[in-house]
């Protein structure tokens, strides 16, 4: 019920649409002539309107040697094509001049259409414009490809000229509507229920793969139903020979559908493709993939409006040329108003292409730390260790050295440890040997390459450079690993009885009458001091074993 009354809805509104522009083209009371292509062409469509219809005039329009029947026939099914095709003759901008040349050939020929029907044109002859032998001889094809299935015969099954017409129609052109439309409901239903079927069964394994459910696949088969059915009618309005206004209003009306038809699938599919590849892109390393795809959602989905909307305005007849010019020089005017924003647009496209980092990573750019949170179209967020939100324009970015600290597989630990002057070189062995052992024992710590050595004498003391790598790319770990070092570095020093040095200006007065003198003692050998050492380590393995490696 609900279908038949959509369908009746439909039949109603295509009528009063059709009916309302149902008009043959309106001239002035003419004679025949054919001095000038604007006179042939008048005289041939004049002739075969309904008010005054005499084909036998049409006759002055074709060659001399053709008979007056075969003429007839002729002009018939010319203004048949043009009528079905919903070319509507603008008679006000066909030349009359009589010596007309084409531009292009440089000859007297005259074609009406050039575009949509080139085969139709006039040439001079006998200083008179009739229609080319070769446009004659191109009819009967043109006649199957408008009329198919052998439904040209309808175009002498029914007259130009009758009496019985009801808003502009006649009483089997209504039929035949009622009939077309029928036949594309019923055409609809099968055909929806047939490339749902086909859609399971010849895509079984991608639909499984990207579980796409049955909701999506059902839109797709009713879209592309649509698209067939909307075909098949756009094929069988010529047999309705309805005049030249309603059949363009029908034909542009139909192109617009299945164009708004067409842009809807492209949609529908590339949200199916959209959505696996965001699936896809969850699996992966990367998180730039996350933020690239919507945007290339977006922009692919906008192109795809602006082709559908261009193609939309074409078939209402506007000047899409003119329009895309003035949007053109309009475009160029912004562009130059918004450099900006087009230099921050590529720097975004650079960003994707290089991956210099992705979201989640700790970088450094211009001076500026934090861990990258977004990178949209115009610029990149940064979230700062004190959680404030830095905005970097994306086109500063792709001029700028980029310091990506989220991406290192371990992280270095380098130090210049100072010890006193007074420390005699035995201890100071005892003590690098110590932190090279700690190296090598912390499990978190890479055996190569490690430095720990003897360093250089500063100022204020004797140094020791000590590098190694946290085998980590956590921060927290990092800051833990780097603790248990740096607090095993204390307590090797205690046991051996080392003392860190810092920056300070010190007046030693070692010997005083009445005081003990403040010179070190060292009456320790190296190899108790090894042995205390080793006692040492012997106790801190223990503490990294179970995890307890804070001495007092």
């Amino acid at each position: 019920m609900q279908i038949y009354r959509l369908y009746k809805g439909y039949l109603l509104c295509i009528i009063i649409c059709i009916s309302g522009i149902a008009k043959a083209q309106t001239y002035q009371q003419v004679r025949p002539s054919n001095e000038s292509p604007y006179h042939t062409i008048l005289t041939h469509l004049y002739f075969l309107q309904k008010d005054t219809y005499d084909p036998a005039e049409t006759r002055i329009a074709f060659p001399a040697g053709l008979d007056s029947a075969t003429a007839v026939t002729k002009a018939q099914q010319i203004k048949s094509i043009l009528d079905a095709k919903g070319l509507y003759v603008q008679l006000n901008k066909v030349s009359q001049n009589p010596n007309y040349t084409d531009s292009l050939t440089g000859q007297n020929t005259y074609t009406l259409f050039p575009g949509e029907l080139p085969q139709i044109y006039l040439v001079k002859e006998n200083n008179g414009w009739i229609y080319a032998p070769a446009t004659l001889d191109a009819l009967p094809g043109l006649m199957k490809k408008t009329f198919p299935f052998g439904t040209d015969f309808l175009v002498k099954l029914f007259p130009y000229k009758s009496s019985t017409s009801f808003l502009g129609l006649y009483l089997w052109q209504y039929f035949g509507i009622l009939l077309i439309l029928l036949a594309a409901g019923m055409c609809y239903w099968l055909l929806s229920r047939l490339f749902k079927l086909l859609l399971h069964t010849g895509f079984k394994e991608i639909i499984g793969r990207w579980k796409i459910n049955d909701k999506h696949t059902w839109q797709i088969a009713r879209i592309i139903s649509w698209l067939v059915t909307l075909a098949l009618i756009n094929r069988f309005v010529p047999v309705l020979k309805l005049p030249v206004g309603a059949s363009k209003f029908v034909i542009a009306a139909l192109r617009i559908a299945g164009s708004f038809m067409l842009a809807v699938l492209v949609w529908r599919v590339f949200d199916v493709i959209v959505r696996h590849l965001r699936d896809a892109a969850t699996q992966t390393s990367s998180k730039l993939d996350d933020q690239f795809i919507p945007i290339i959602d977006r922009v692919i989905k906008i192109m795809l409006v602006l082709v559908a909307a261009i193609y939309i305005l074409n078939q209402l007849d506007v000047n899409v040329t003119a329009l895309i010019a003035g949007i053109s020089i309009g475009g160029l005017a912004l562009a130059l108003a918004a450099q900006d924003t087009v230099k921050n647009f590529l720097g975004s496209i650079m960003i994707f292409m290089d991956h210099p980092f992705q979201i989640g990573d700790y970088v450094e750019i211009d001076g500026k730390m934090g861990t990258i949170e977004e990178v949209g179209f115009r610029s990149t967020r940064i979230r700062t260790v004190d959680t404030s939100l830095i905005t970097v324009p994306n086109g500063n970015i792709a001029n700028l050295s980029i310091n990506n600290m989220g991406i290192r597989p371990r992280r270095m630990l380098q130090m210049q440890i100072g010890v006193t002057y007074d420390t005699p070189p035995r201890y100071i062995e005892a003590f690098v040997a110590g932190m090279r052992d700690i190296v090598i024992t912390h499990p978190k710590l890479a055996d190569e390459p490690n430095y720990v050595h003897l360093y250089q004498f500063d100022n204020s003391s004797i140094n020791i450079l000590f590098r190694a790598y946290i085998e980590t790319a956590v921060y927290a770990e990092e800051l833990a690993i780097r603790e248990e070092v740096l607090l095993a570095i204390m307590h090797l020093a205690e046991s051996i009885g080392v003392r860190f040095a810092f920056p300070s200006s010190t007046i030693y007065i070692e010997d005083m009458p009445g005081q003990l003198s403040k010179t070190p003692v060292h009456n320790q050998s190296k190899e108790d001091l090894m042995q205390s050492k080793e006692a040492w380590l012997v106790q801190w393995r223990a503490g990294i074993k179970t995890g307890d490696n804070n001495e007092d």
